[in-house]
């Protein structure tokens, strides 16, 4: 059960009530580590950055690029297994920088599903204090929902620049998306509820990370917020899947009028605004 006004997560990997993340021994591993190396080595005390957002958004792509940026050291998914102090945690992870400025990513769903916060605004409000600078990363529902339900179903989530052709086409089933976009919904509202009242970047894909050319003014902008030296940055991801809607999913004319049917029109239209190219005739960027 989601902690999220009762929605379920939807696909793979969840089987019944819990993500089996909650309880996968590497998070405590992990955090055990960090807690003996912090005590025996010490640390270094420095800018720090949190990158917030929903899965399939660009997160991926966004600390590759700032990993090539000298002055950053850009983790991954800092809270990707369960742990016991997440924010203690993140401060230990923080204190063993390689780099002056320190970063991570947080996805909400690891927040809710697998650290299972009763509050996400209480958590997001302390790293504030602790001096970390939030970046809220976003992305169309519409595309983002489709990028997970295909990433799921493929069990193909990234691929180097080197890296062959995209998968055919996938056929979703148009009620499990809807459920699924209910869910990614429910996650942006939390998001942006959690994010009221606290100063954050905001980083949007379709403007900031999907044009190729728009990657080295975005890196610049948050390396300006960081307070470090900016440096070329480059993608080295491909996308994975056609540019256009009905070549990555199969029936997207059954997913379409599956969001009408079921309230969800508004994701149409939102797509439509925010990647015209979206829709049949339609382009759908994967990560």
């Amino acid at each position: 059960m989601s902690l999220l006004n009762g929605l379920n997560p939807i696909g793979a990997p969840y089987r019944g009530r819990w993500h089996p993340d909650v309880f996968a021994r590497h998070g405590y591993v992990h955090e055990a580590g960090a807690l003996v190396k912090r005590l025996l080595v010490g640390g270094r005390e420095g800018p720090n950055f949190v990158i917030f957002g929903r899965a399939r958004s660009g997160s991926t792509l966004l600390v590759k690029l700032l990993g090539q940026v000298e002055d950053i050291h850009c983790r991954g998914e800092a809270l990707h297994f369960g742990v016991l102090a997440p924010r203690a945690h993140l401060a230990r992870l923080a204190a063993l920088r390689k780099a002056p400025v320190h970063g991570c990513k947080l996805l909400s769903y690891q927040l809710v599903e697998v650290q299972r916060m009763r509050s996400v605004a209480a958590f997001l409000r302390g790293l504030v204090e602790d001096g970390t600078v939030l970046i809220h990363l976003t992305r169309g529902t519409l595309a983002q929902a489709t990028s997970l339900a295909v990433a799921q179903q493929t069990a193909l989530y990234h691929v180097g620049r080197g890296a062959g052709a995209g998968r055919a086409p996938v056929h979703l089933d148009p009620q499990a998306f809807v459920a699924q976009a209910r869910m990614q919904l429910g996650l942006l509202q939390m998001e942006r509820a959690a994010l009221s009242g606290l100063p954050h970047m905001q980083v949007d894909y379709e403007r900031d990370l999907l044009p190729a050319e728009a990657h080295q003014p975005t890196i610049d902008r948050i390396c300006a917020r960081l307070g470090a030296r900016p440096g070329p940055v480059e993608s080295p991801l491909r996308k994975i899947l056609s540019p256009r809607l009905e070549e990555a999913v199969a029936n997207a004319g059954e997913i379409l009028a599956a969001l009408e049917e079921n309230g969800l029109g508004r994701l149409i239209a939102e797509a439509a605004d925010r990647s015209p190219q979206w829709m049949p005739g339609a382009a759908i960027a994967a990560e």
